[in-house]
């Protein structure tokens, strides 16, 4: 009995981690902000790229989805805050 009694307990400990885990995670997710519908393949939310400029990317990354099968989508926007830009 004792034996299942210290075999118990770690697992006890872990759920109890990993419970806190998801909590923290779930707290720290809602200061995130959301990632905006995919319109395209350039998101320009900035109005930083001319319309020959979005359309010349749009193409190279069509193209690029064609032949590779690959999807690459790239997002402009005007800050990163209050992410960290490395995460």
């Amino acid at each position: 009995m004792f034996a299942a009694l210290a075999l118990t307990r770690p697992w006890r400990t872990l759920a109890a981690m990993l419970l806190l885990a998801f909590a923290l995670g779930a707290a720290w997710a809602q200061d995130l902000l959301p990632v905006p519908a995919l319109t395209g393949h350039v998101i320009d939310q900035t109005g930083t790229l001319d319309a020959a400029q979005r359309q010349a990317l749009e193409g190279k990354l069509a193209a690029l989805e064609a032949e590779k099968g690959s999807q690459v989508v790239m997002l402009m926007v005007a800050s990163t805050a209050p992410e960290d830009i490395a995460a």
